[in-house]
């Protein structure tokens, strides 16, 4: 997916812009360091030669010249501050750049996602599974759970590879036509644990252990989602949900959803426990 490549690429560089301001930073407190170094040693020699020589003429001639280096130095120092601050105004433009493009893309893939389910736990029926024969699994499913949904309204079925090697099957992505037939699905999306393998033409020994249809969620959220359940399980949360384009937790029964749609309120979250 074109967003999807856009989007990596501007992370990419966005990481990169984060190194680079850290680097400038690091050279400009170096340059800063040196300056007040070399000075406090010029100083010192300055202090030594007026002692030693006892002809004004030689003193004055050395302390002329020390100085001469150190207004030098100064000189140097300064342009390379200056140039340092230039570097950075145009990282920040960079970076603002970015977070432009970012803005753009997040819309783009929401809308693209907003047709799309995600099945897991669903059995292929061979190695070499066509779209096809996917789509077929997919109507199986669709009409157990007693959602109405006909091949018209979707528009591809195929498998998509797990990013963590797994002994499960991999799962399914249905993009359909109309968002309502995917509304259809996901309202009806719990009858999945009642799905029996015969319903999707399959041995009555094969397992359904596994199989539930979720939300494909762009990767940001997808990122978000699994940031958002690492809290649950490190804070005692006990529910973890994804609706209507947010993240929801809850901590129990009865308690405030909180709602997260980007990484910054999972950091805001974090910061509140922290200080409470």
């Amino acid at each position: 997916m074109a967003t999807a490549k856009l989007r990596k690429e501007n992370q990419a560089l966005r990481s990169e812009i984060t190194a680079l301001e850290e680097r400038l930073d690091k050279i400009t407190n170096e340059v800063s360091k040196k300056k007040d170094s070399m000075a406090d040693s010029l100083t010192g020699q300055e202090v030594n030669h007026a002692t030693n020589r006892s002809e004004a003429a030689d003193k004055t001639k050395s302390i002329e010249f020390i100085s001469a280096q150190y207004d030098d130095i100064i000189v140097f120092k300064n342009n390379v501050i200056q140039d340092l601050k230039d570097m950075k105004k145009q990282v920040s433009m960079i970076s603002k750049k970015c977070e432009a493009i970012t803005t753009s893309v997040e819309p783009m893939e929401d809308y693209s996602y907003q047709y799309n389910l995600k099945i897991v736990g669903m059995p292929q029926q061979c190695e070499n599974e066509s779209a096809e024969n996917t789509t077929k699994l997919c109507l199986n499913l669709f009409a157990a759970i007693g959602a109405e949904v006909t091949e018209q309204d979707i528009d591809i079925s195929h498998r998509v590879l797990a990013r963590r090697q797994s002994n499960r099957p991999s799962a399914i992505i249905c993009k359909f036509v109309r968002r309502l037939a995917k509304e259809r699905v996901l309202a009806l999306r719990k009858k999945t644990s009642n799905v029996q393998p015969q319903q999707l033409g399959f041995s009555s020994e094969v397992q359904l252990n596994y199989l539930s249809i979720y939300e494909h969620l762009p990767p940001r959220l997808q990122e978000l989602l699994f940031e958002a359940n690492k809290y649950k399980r490190e804070n005692n949360f006990k529910f973890c949900w994804v609706r209507n384009k947010a993240i929801c937790l809850r901590k129990s029964e009865g308690d405030v959803v909180i709602k997260l749609t980007k990484r910054e309120d999972l950091a805001q979250l974090l910061s509140q426990e922290q200080s409470s």
